[in-house]
């Protein structure tokens, strides 16, 4: 089945203008009739369904655009490493909500709740910023090397204890 412009972005639930826009910048390009009308067929609605599920785990357009033109890009590894990150995101916004759900009970004196546990469910996110950023910077020296040794088999307990002593 061909769509048009408009069927597209109604289907997909994207506005026109975006799909201009991804034809403007060569990451989506449909077919043209013989009137000038785009026309997306079934290969162009699989990428669209691949730009969206990069742009929902926010990748930039930029690197969608350098992702989907490789020549090896396999899109069936894509969706399955897709369904592994969105999986993780659930997971965080879960963690997330559950947070919110104690946050209120503390509130309205229905539970109580440490202040760990006040920002547990943002540990995560502060742990991968902390390692990416500490493997830009040190990850070709021995010492890093060594650090990642003595780390990977520490609790999360592990390390906020050594947080907290390390903010004495």
């Amino acid at each position: 089945m061909s769509y048009s412009v408009q069927s597209l972005a109604k289907l997909a639930g994207v506005s026109v203008r975006t799909l201009h826009h991804y034809d403007e910048i060569g990451l989506l390009s449909p077919a043209r009739e013989k009137n000038g009308y785009r026309s997306y067929g079934e290969p162009e609605l699989l990428r669209l369904q691949q730009i969206l599920f990069f742009r929902e785990l926010e990748f930039p357009l930029e690197e969608i655009t350098k992702i989907l033109s490789k020549k090896d890009f396999d899109m069936t590894k894509a969706l399955e490493e897709h369904k592994v990150q969105i999986e993780k995101k659930q997971l965080r916004l879960m963690a997330l909500t559950e947070t919110i759900d104690k946050t209120l009970a503390k509130l309205s004196g229905k539970k109580e709740m440490t202040d760990d546990e006040l920002f547990e469910a943002f540990w995560e996110k502060h742990e991968k910023e902390y390692a990416a950023e500490a493997e830009e910077h040190w990850g070709n020296t021995e010492a890093y090397k060594q650090s990642k040794e003595r780390t990977k088999h520490m609790t999360k307990e592990d390390f906020k204890r050594l947080a907290k002593e390390g903010d004495l």
